[in-house]
């Protein structure tokens, strides 16, 4: 769209400004400041940290961990990344006093928070089981997160040390079973971002993340990205990690195979991780060798639509498998299922499928449909609004992905979203 004039760096860098100054003068506006759109500024500032990071790493022959990045389509990768981003931004805002979706929001009765308590520890203990739920399963797994969430509101609102209580147990409960069994290193930190975002939230005020408030989560967050590379050889018991780098004085030892991390290998920081730019560049090098896809990419997205439980046999949509296939790092095994997966990122398949059409058309729809979703959470409008804090919780835990994903999220959020609503009006219905 521009050419090659501007430098990569240099695009990278005016969208890092142009978030700065958005998220500036939208938190000064708002006093509601816990949102998809500012999640997603924040998210994007991180993202194109990385991004420059990235390109830091191409010039000096680092780059190891995205190897498939295609160096001479990074300008125009850069272009659709920016633009993309920018252009979601203007449909969010655009969309934000419009009427939004049929309102899912439920004010739930003060006397029930105990109960509700019990239930999320106990539902806790049972998500994993609940896959045959489809995408349902997914809200419902985080729900222990979205509980932290809701009581730490309630607290930071009515300072009531019982909602202080039930928010600590969800937190420890959350942060326990991160160490001990997860698999991605973003689930130690992100109990800690959801409890001090609902305090936050319920205080109502920013001027309180500005006091001695907010040092536990500065500690938190720098301890974190300290030991990040290291949680690297912990995977699944993260724990451990923590235990060597800051309580033993011991390392591991050369002599035993089998404990030996392999650092020849540079997997990256924590900003690493994040970088975009090389899946967007490796979607701009199949358009040159191919042409648009023409909605070939998309296509699984409407065999998504249709619930599981129509159609048992239903193929697995798995956009980031196919992806990593098509650009070349990954092969499908006998069960169908590829060995390595890759986001193509919202903007990118946009571009592969529709060209800049796509991306602007794609882009500003995207936003507007999230804005609108976030609005008929009325996640602001109580402390109580027990529904419409686990939908909009659940939206605030993927904005930190912004439009790093792929257009299959759409599906999820508009089933995850029905199946609120219907619950809303059962409840309704059975109080009448």
């Amino acid at each position: 769209m521009l050419g090659g004039s501007i430098p990569p760096e240099y695009m990278i860098a005016a969208s890092i400004s142009q978030c700065a100054v958005a998220m500036f003068f939208s938190l000064r506006k708002d006093r509601n400041f816990v949102n998809p759109y500012n999640i997603n500024l924040f998210a994007l500032i991180l993202m194109n940290i990385g991004n420059l990071s990235l390109l830091s790493r191409i010039e000096n022959g680092t780059n190891y961990m995205y190897f498939f990045a295609s160096v001479p389509d990074i300008p125009l990768a850069a272009q659709i990344w920016c633009i993309g981003n920018s252009v979601f931004l203007v449909g969010y805002l655009a969309f934000s006093t419009q009427e939004s979706f049929p309102s899912i929001g439920l004010k739930l009765n003060r006397s029930h928070t105990t109960f509700v308590f019990w239930f999320i520890l106990f539902l806790n203990q049972f998500s994993s089981k609940l896959a045959f739920l489809g995408p349902l399963s997914k809200a419902l797994g985080l729900v222990g997160i979205v509980g932290i969430l809701f009581f730490a509101r309630l607290w930071g609102a009515e300072g009531d040390k019982k909602y202080r209580n039930y928010a600590f147990v969800l937190f420890f409960f959350q942060i326990y079973h991160a160490l001990t069994d997860s698999y991605l290193r973003f689930e130690i930190l992100l109990p800690v971002i959801i409890f001090f975002a609902g305090y936050f939230t319920g205080k109502g005020d920013l001027k309180y993340a500005f006091t001695y408030r907010i040092l536990p989560f500065i500690i938190a967050v720098g301890l974190f990205i300290n030991i990040f590379s290291e949680l690297g050889k912990s995977r699944n018991h993260f724990g451990n990690a923590f235990v060597e780098v800051y309580f033993t004085e011991t390392e591991v030892s050369e002599e035993d195979p089998e404990e030996v991390y392999d650092e020849t290998i540079d997997r990256g920081g924590f900003f690493d991780r994040s970088a975009t730019l090389a899946q967007v560049s490796a979607t701009v090098k199949l358009v040159n060798a191919s042409g648009f896809y023409n909605g070939r990419a998309s296509e699984p997205l409407l065999v998504a639509v249709v619930p599981r439980f129509l159609w048992p046999d239903k193929p697995k949509i798995a956009l980031g498998q196919w992806f990593a296939v098509e650009i070349g790092t990954s092969t499908f095994g006998d069960a169908a299922n590829a060995n390595n997966s890759v986001n193509i990122t919202i903007p990118g398949e946009l571009y592969l499928d529709f060209g800049w059409f796509g991306v602007i058309i794609g882009c500003f729809l995207f936003g507007a449909l999230i804005c609108q979703l976030w609005n008929s959470t009325q996640f602001f409008g109580s402390h109580y609004n027990l529904i419409g804090s686990i939908y909009g919780g659940y939206m605030l835990f993927l904005a930190l992905t912004g439009v790093s994903i792929d257009l299959q999220i759409t599906v999820t959020y508009l089933s995850v979203y029905l199946v609120f609503l219907l619950i809303k009006r059962i409840a309704i219905s059975a109080s009448k």
